[in-house]
């Protein structure tokens, strides 16, 4: 459908992806119409699994465009080996994030329609390691919203998919396909992972979508795991991959779940085959399993910590001469914090209070561009804010009080990002400021804020 360019977006020299629609293209109606989708439907959805967009149109010369973020790395299929399967710990991780991106993009509600390794990309961070993302929603569809012809663009008769990941149901040419669509996809994902073999790897073309309509993949070798322990995952494969829709895992959530929990019930200890396994603090933080040595010391660490009735006996020196050190530590680390809690007590009781602060409530103010061409920075800088907030909120807040975030788009204008600080400290009294973004906003918003004595 297009030509993908790496960009620089002047204005906050990064780097972008341009996607623009080849040129033979712009005089089909239906593939603009599917270009332009993919865009609306991107923009929709902002999940840090799901590749976004930062902007998209046509020019006056008639160039149809879509910019993205700019992403380096590989594709899932070329991460995986040929023929062999990769460990335990990066299905488990890997998978994890697909079924983020795919859950989040149900919730809105979107089928991806053509979820494969090509299409799921493994983009390097900042501190190395890599984060998932997908890819390509140029056949996705919004189940509830055909106001705008996405109804027609699929042909009747026409399959729009690729053999292996493609669901019985759209090969057969249902009308709407549903998540399941998307369920059946990740099962194919997995066991791509599992065996470093697309699923129907022995048919070709029309062979393999005639095969999927009544036959489930081909049983995997176990010589081609990349670990033992990943032979516990084969059934999570072929269940997201049953010919029956009802078969399946209801949701990319539920499909998790089972994962997760295999994961769990492989923690260290658990395997002893391979050279990784799964900890018991984290399903999902991988540690090395440890050896035989290392086994026997750490029970007898757990032996110990056993042994030790009180939390004071656990740390407490054998050596006599270093009791009185031990007390006399305990005593003033004691004092300290009965000083504390006074001070604090007292603080409460008599001090007025700080604009921004209720008996209730713990009010942020923030200014950043939620339009323009930096939005993106803005919009996921308060997305963070919101998601821990809400995480502070429902563990009960700060001594009773409930965080809010009062939020202003500045567009990344320096004059508009100053009115703002200004209003969110005189006449929305915030207790403080959070998250804003951007050095030409803050070299006039910061001043301000340090003239007001506000945080």
């Amino acid at each position: 459908m297009g030509i993908v360019y790496r960009a620089t977006q002047i204005r906050l020299d990064r780097n972008v992806a341009i996607k623009v629609l080849q040129p033979h293209l712009q005089a089909t109606p239906e593939i603009i119409k599917r270009f332009f989708q993919e865009a609306r439907l991107l923009s929709q959805i902002n999940h840090p699994n799901i590749v976004s967009i930062i902007d998209f149109g046509n020019t006056e010369q008639g160039l149809i465009y879509m910019v993205m973020e700019y992403l380096q790395g590989m594709t899932l299929r070329d991460h995986v080996p040929t023929h062999q399967g990769v460990p335990f710990r990066d299905i488990v991780h890997i998978m994890q994030q697909v079924c983020q991106g795919v859950e989040a993009a149900h919730q809105y509600p979107i089928v991806h329609r053509d979820l494969k390794p090509s299409n799921v990309f493994l983009a390097e961070i900042a501190g190395g390691g890599h984060v998932a993302k997908i890819l390509d929603f140029g056949i996705s569809k919004a189940l509830e919203d055909t106001s705008d012809g996405s109804a027609d663009l699929t042909k009747t008769g026409a399959v729009l998919g690729t053999p292996g990941y493609i669901s019985p149901e759209q090969i057969r040419g249902v009308a709407k396909p549903g998540t399941g669509a998307d369920i059946y996809a990740l099962g194919g994902i997995l066991y791509f992972m599992l065996s470093g073999l697309r699923p129907y790897h022995d048919e070709t073309g029309t062979s393999a979508l005639l095969k999927q309509l009544s036959d489930p993949p081909a049983p995997i070798d176990p010589a081609r795991l990349g670990e033992p322990a990943c032979a516990h995952l084969v059934p999570v494969a072929f269940r997201a991959m049953r010919t029956a829709l009802e078969d399946r895992y209801p949701s990319a959530h539920a499909m998790m779940a089972d994962i997760r929990q295999i994961a769990e019930h492989n923690r260290p200890g658990s395997f002893q085959h391979g050279p990784a396994s799964i900890s018991s603090a984290n399903p999902l933080i991988l540690q090395p399993t440890p050896s035989p040595a290392d086994r026997t010391t750490t029970q007898r660490e757990i032996q110990d910590q056993r042994q030790a009735t009180t939390p004071l006996q656990g740390f407490m020196p054998s050596r006599p001469r270093n009791k009185r050190l031990i007390w006399s530590t305990a005593a003033l680390v004691l004092t300290l914090i009965a000083v504390g809690l006074f001070l604090v007590f007292r603080n409460s009781q008599s001090a007025a209070p700080s604009p921004g602060i209720t008996k209730d409530t713990i009010v942020l103010g923030m200014s950043a561009a939620f339009s323009g061409p930096a939005k993106e920075l803005g919009r996921d800088m308060r997305l963070g804010v919101e998601t821990y907030f809400k995480t502070v909120n429902d563990a009960g807040g700060i001594r009773g009080r409930t965080l809010e975030l009062i939020s202003l788009d500045d567009g990344y204008e320096p004059d508009r990002a100053l009115a703002n600080v200004k209003t969110l400290i005189e006449d929305r009294e915030v207790f403080a400021l959070i998250g804003n973004v951007g050095t030409p906003t803050a070299e006039v918003t910061v001043p301000h804020a340090v003239d007001q004595r506000v945080l």
